[in-house]
């Protein structure tokens, strides 16, 4: 018999069967984020890019985010306190550049879909602050079946 998901997973947007990672939580650094919407030139879009995939780097490494075979990725959405309503999947570009760095870093092989097994958008906490944050929970989906 399956047990049921904790109310305490539940919260957090994970399955029981989905292992957080102690420390794997990278931070970026206030940096520029890319949003769907806007439609910046496109040598703009590529310094922005290689910026946040370089950050992301540097923060996994720091946060000695351990090498896995298979791994999920939430991004999480920090906006400033004085945005009203947004939209967590408008920064689906910027969770792009964040994954490949999470393989620069040495995280995951490829992030091809049979090693990334999901990118998935949350509202993080309001900050204050000029800029919208993004933050990263790296999970370890364990041996579970390719598909699933």
């Amino acid at each position: 018999m399956q047990k049921a998901p904790s109310r305490d997973s539940q919260a957090r947007g994970r399955s029981p069967d989905h292992r957080p990672l102690p420390g794997a939580t990278p931070e970026l650094p206030e940096i520029e984020l890319i949003n769907a919407n806007d439609r910046p030139h496109w040598t703009k879009k590529a310094k922005i890019t290689a910026a946040i995939r370089a950050a992301t780097a540097a923060a996994a490494r720091d946060a000695r985010v351990p090498r896995l075979a298979r791994a999920r990725v939430l991004y999480l959405v920090h906006p400033t306190a004085r945005t009203r309503i947004f939209d967590p999947s408008n920064w689906s570009l910027s969770a792009k550049a964040a994954v490949d760095g999470l393989s620069d870093a040495g995280v995951s092989e490829d992030d091809n879909a049979a090693v990334v097994t999901g990118v998935d958008p949350r509202a993080g906490a309001r900050q204050n602050g000029a800029t919208v944050r993004m933050s990263l929970v790296v999970i370890d989906p364990g041996e579970e079946k390719q598909g699933d």
